[in-house]
């Protein structure tokens, strides 16, 4: 014979029981929801279209070989993920992930004698951000440490640009100083 005290514990287990997984379908629902409200926004069509027209049919690459109006056309594409990063997911992570992406599309397009276009065939940054989108919006967990690797890689490279650009800043200033001081 089992004790009321044994009886008394399996109950209260069981409503706690009962407890966490209400709570925890509650978060899996509103998550569910989330996703939903995420890929039926007008912003995530776009980005899927874009992936779809300019990576699957490469079109992007395509561009690429116009000079300048090619660079200009990719910026402007680039856009819809930015934005939906920074407005709709909200993830600084992810942001800069989704650029490190298309700085790099961009400095494999600036390689010279058309190797650069060539290669802008087979880096596909919409297609990559995208993915990192959708993992980001499943919480896949392999997504999200990349995205994090991405992030801190992203960072340090912008910790560089703007550190070498107040250098450049600061030489030119000493320079124009150092001219103008000739004629004085």
């Amino acid at each position: 014979m089992q004790s009321s005290r044994y009886k008394d514990a399996t109950r209260e287990i069981d409503v706690k029981d009962d407890k966490a997984h209400e709570k925890e379908e509650l978060r899996r629902l509103k998550k569910e929801q989330k996703r939903e409200e995420l890929m039926n926004c007008r912003l995530f069509y776009i980005m899927y279209r874009t992936k779809h027209f300019f990576d699957d049919w490469h079109l992007d690459a395509i561009i690429g070989f116009i000079p300048i109006a090619g660079d200009i056309v990719s910026i402007f594409l680039s856009f819809p993920f930015i934005i939906f990063c920074v407005f709709k997911i909200k993830s600084v992570a992810l942001t800069l992930a989704v650029l490190n992406n298309y700085m790099l599309d961009m400095i494999i397009g600036m390689i010279p004698f058309w190797i650069g276009n060539i290669s802008d065939f087979f880096y596909k940054a919409h297609r990559k951000n995208l993915d990192l989108i959708m993992g980001y919006i499943d919480d896949d967990k392999n997504i999200i440490e990349k995205i994090n690797r991405k992030a801190v890689i992203s960072a340090i490279v912008l910790l560089v640009l703007i550190f070498t650009l107040v250098m450049m800043i600061k030489f030119v200033a000493y320079i124009s100083e150092w001219f103008l001081g000739l004629f004085n």
